[in-house]
């Protein structure tokens, strides 16, 4: 072997070492980052048909169905938290040279435990915890029928009348053009004679929902279905009803900044996935007037069409300050057998200015608006100032 030979094969070997540690280093590569932000609220709230106990999650952010009705006195509350914090952990890495990722997340907000009198200690709140591989997710986070484009509000919900809003455990599949297929956990709302809700434990079938998903240099814009096996029990008697909806949603650009945001869903029986529960899938009832004249009071279960609906403009004056105005609304179509405390409708309007003096830093204002009936046309609302400021990280 003469020596351009030998110079030829230490070359050559030097190459293909490389290539190994390269690729070993691909595969043992795994980046680590943490995130989130630090919030400070600041609410006042003026309840103008009724009183709401400081413990109530409604002083904490808005709740539609948590909205008193009916009385004719006033009731002001003030509350100060810093509950919306949040923390989450991404790692990223490869395995079988295809990318894998793992996401967890934690807030603070509706913690069982903890109280402002003292300590404001509160417990973290599992919100996100899922791995993805190549084009597979697994693990709970946002439900695959929810079309996450939230108005950019001080409130922790936004319009939240109007939403689609659900985390849960689901296996998602994704292809490369947009579509989305996932089965996610099934649960079934009903409300019983008395209006009170009720959660089913006999479900078996996982709730199914088809997406697609289309983007350009205009925006964002979804249209995605959901497919349901509600189950109920009572009374020794078990019944499963479908349930079915559709969501569609985006982002538009408008001007160099701008942006409208807006979100159009209906269907029956998804009541759990649209305005934080607002209404239930179904109501469940006795049938007085049977068909079959041998059949006395037979068990009823029917399922409750809904529709919601949001839009959003949001307006940058200038680099550090910019508003968003929202209007966001429900209606349910009740069964004549419903209870008279059961939700019917709900809608809230806000306004707010938000200024940025350093890019991750935000403080600002909102005034909300927000209202409520209930079956028997009692009727109540809210009107609500927020301070808030925010560090991301």
């Amino acid at each position: 072997m003469n020596k351009k030979q030998i110079q030829l094969s230490l070359i050559t070997l030097l190459f293909l070492t490389s290539n190994i540690f390269a690729q070993e280093k691909t595969e043992n590569q795994t980046k680590l980052k943490v995130g989130g932000y630090f919030k400070a609220d600041f609410i006042s709230s003026v309840y103008n048909n009724g009183e709401v106990i400081k413990s109530n999650a409604l002083n904490s952010f808005h709740i539609p169905g948590l909205v008193p009705v009916g009385e004719i006195d006033k009731n002001s509350s003030s509350n100060f938290h810093v509950k919306e914090s949040r923390i989450n952990l991404n790692i990223n890495s490869y395995v079988n040279n295809k990318a894998i990722r793992a996401f967890a997340e934690i807030d603070f907000m509706l913690s069982p435990s903890g109280n402002n009198i003292v300590s404001n200690s509160y417990s973290p709140r599992l919100r996100h915890f899922f791995i993805e591989y190549d084009y597979f997710l697994i693990g709970q986070t946002w439900s695959t029928f929810m079309i996450v484009t939230l108005p950019d509000d001080l409130d922790f919900m936004g319009a939240a009348e109007g939403v689609v809003f659900n985390r849960q455990p689901q296996l998602r599949y994704s292809t490369k053009n947009g579509w989305q297929f996932s089965l996610e956990n099934p649960s079934t709302t009903y409300l019983n004679q008395e209006g009170k809700k009720v959660t089913g434990n006999y479900e078996f079938v996982p709730d199914a929902v088809v997406r697609k998903n289309f983007s350009g240099y205009w925006g964002s814009f979804s249209v995605s279905t959901i497919f349901r096996n509600l189950t109920f029990k009572e009374n020794d008697t078990k019944q499963n009803h479908l349930g079915y909806g559709i969501s569609t949603g985006g982002k538009l650009n408008i001007g160099e900044k701008d942006k409208l945001s807006f979100s159009l869903s209906g269907g029956k029986g998804i009541g759990r996935y649209l305005a934080v529960n607002f209404i239930t899938g179904g109501v469940y009832g006795i049938n007085n007037n049977p068909g079959n004249e041998f059949e006395t009071n037979p068990v009823t279960f029917e399922t409750i069409p809904v529709i919601n609906g949001y839009f959003s403009y949001q307006h940058h004056w200038n680099d550090k300050w910019k508003s968003n105005v929202n209007y966001s609304a429900l209606y349910s179509d009740n069964p004549d057998n419903i209870a008279d405390s059961a939700n019917k409708s709900a809608w809230s309007a806000s306004g707010n200015i938000l200024y940025s003096p350093a890019k991750k830093l935000m403080i600002g204002m909102e005034y909300m608006h927000a209202y409520r009936q209930i079956q028997s046309g009692d009727e109540g609302s809210m009107d609500r100032i927020q301070l808030s400021a925010k560090y991301s990280f």
